[in-house]
């Protein structure tokens, strides 16, 4: 009876043993994993936090070198400001006509009265000239051959600029403007005798034909 009772008595010890030893083992498993898990959370925050630490610094350096920069940059404007020559009133105008913007020399028309009483009225503008087809050398002397180059391309200035066609424009006269490379044209309409025109042109050296004047006359001249 008391073997028996001594028997059961250590398998009782050793069970309770091994269950506590079970139990703590698995606590320290728990703490192990708790402990990992931990390091694992808050030590990748710590690193990442780390990591992206010097960039606000690397951020305030290249807005300091900027600063620096700019303010080089407007200490040099200030010294050439400073040390720069005094413009006349004639180069400030040209400048402000180029801030501006330059306007087509086409749109600048000057419109004059005239003493002439076959005159309406004169006009004047910076026409383009005409980019002639002929190959000159040294100075041109204008032919007034109506089959000439010359003329060809005078008629079509003298149609540019008073807005007449081929199938309209009667060319009455077409002579010579006082030098050798001006010439004077008058011509109509021939469905409106009262669009009559003289234009005064000029050669352009190394372009071509340019007209300078065009009178609006109130009958063809006789």
């Amino acid at each position: 009876m008391t073997n028996s009772f001594h028997s059961r008595s250590n398998r009782y010890e050793k069970k309770r043993k091994g269950t506590k030893m079970m139990t703590w083992l698995m606590g320290a498993a728990g703490l192990l994993v708790i402990t990992f898990v931990a390091l694992f959370i808050f030590g990748g925050n710590e690193t990442d936090g780390t990591a992206k630490q010097p960039e606000p610094s690397e951020s305030v350096s290249v807005e300091d070198e900027e600063e620096k920069e700019n303010t080089n940059g407007d200490n040099d404007d200030s010294q050439v400001d400073e040390n720069a020559p005094e413009k006349s009133s004639d180069q400030q105008d040209s400048e402000v006509s180029s801030e501006e913007g330059e306007e087509p020399k086409e749109e600048l028309t000057v419109i004059e009265n005239s003493d002439d009483e076959n005159v309406k009225r004169i006009i004047k503008k910076n026409w383009k000239p005409l980019q002639t087809e002929q190959t000159i050398e040294g100075e041109h002397r204008i032919t007034y051959d109506t089959e000439s180059q010359d003329w060809v391309e005078m008629e079509q200035v003298v149609r540019d600029v008073t807005g007449l066609t081929k199938d309209n424009m009667i060319t009455q006269y077409i002579g010579n403007g006082g030098t050798p490379n001006k010439a004077i044209a008058t011509v109509y309409n021939k469905n409106n005798k009262d669009e009559v025109y003289r234009v005064y042109l000029e050669w352009i050296e190394g372009t071509g034909f340019q007209a300078q004047q065009m009178d609006e006359l109130n009958q063809v001249p006789q």
